[in-house]
């Protein structure tokens, strides 16, 4: 999926900072090092670094590493010595057992909606092995209210317009959707639609995409069946309490004693 998805990816996230500076004062909060899975090409990564946090980034798709490895590479020296990109599963993470383990462990923005329910506990139970008891793990969801009730077209619809000077394309973005309730899963079909400035025929691409939703008490109850407790649940970004009207599900949790 994301070796198509990643020369558009870019684009796509870049406009996305409204969660930044909270993951920065939360990482402020915890210290270092942290772990982020589902790093993609780096869009929180180096902020975090520039903040002068030890950072080590998962990720399952090599395409999205390599992509972040290259703007790691437009970095001086010790920024890249803060770095460590991993390719893997999160399922099955592996990583070198040490004393400095990480104070806080990210599963950005909607990172948690590509796993299924026994994936998400295979996960956490991964990365507690890695972070410290005092540490801390936070998740950052869609609203799943929100998302049962957008009313999905059966056709495709316009998601946005991106205009890359470095290639000077022109990127069409579409999308057509259709929600699962039953399993809980969106499926969501994303269209491409390069056009260069030469009169050369336009490139087209697609990507289908599948994103699990939880309930505030499903994801309660993996977390405990994981060994974590939950500590807080907002709504956004500037801390609010959590509703089924909130944009986001925000959670923070820590090692269950």
């Amino acid at each position: 999926m994301y070796d198509v998805l990643a020369r558009y990816y870019d684009l796509i996230h870049d406009q996305l900072t409204e969660d930044l500076d909270f993951v920065l004062a939360l990482a402020a909060e915890c210290g270092g090092p942290i772990l982020e899975l589902g790093c993609g090409t780096g869009r929180l990564l180096l902020p975090l670094v520039h903040a002068g946090h030890i950072v080590t980034g998962v990720d399952n798709e090599q395409a999205m590493l390599d992509r972040a490895r290259r703007r790691l590479d437009e970095e001086v020296d010790e920024v890249q010595q803060r770095v460590t990109l991993v390719q893997a599963d999160s399922r099955s993470l592996s990583l070198p057992d040490e004393d400095d383990r990480f104070a806080l462990v990210l599963f950005s923005y909607n990172t948690l909606l590509h796993f299924q329910p026994e994936g998400i506990r295979q996960t956490l139970r991964r990365v507690k092995r890695y972070l410290r008891k005092d540490g801390r793990l936070f998740l950052d969801v869609a609203n799943p209210y929100v998302i049962e009730g957008i009313l999905y077209e059966d056709h495709s619809v316009l998601e946005n317009t991106f205009y890359n000077p470095t290639t000077e394309e022109t990127i069409i973005q579409l999308s057509q959707s259709r929600l699962d309730f039953s399993e809980q899963c969106l499926h969501t079909t994303w269209y491409f639609e390069t056009k260069k400035k030469s009169q050369q025929p336009s490139n087209h691409a697609s990507v289908e995409v599948e994103y699990w939703y939880q309930f505030p008490h499903q994801l309660e109850l993996l977390l405990q069946q994981s060994g974590f407790r939950l500590e807080q649940m907002m709504g956004d970004y500037d801390r609010s309490d959590f509703s089924e009207e909130s944009e986001r599900l925000l959670i923070i949790a820590r090692p269950a004693a």
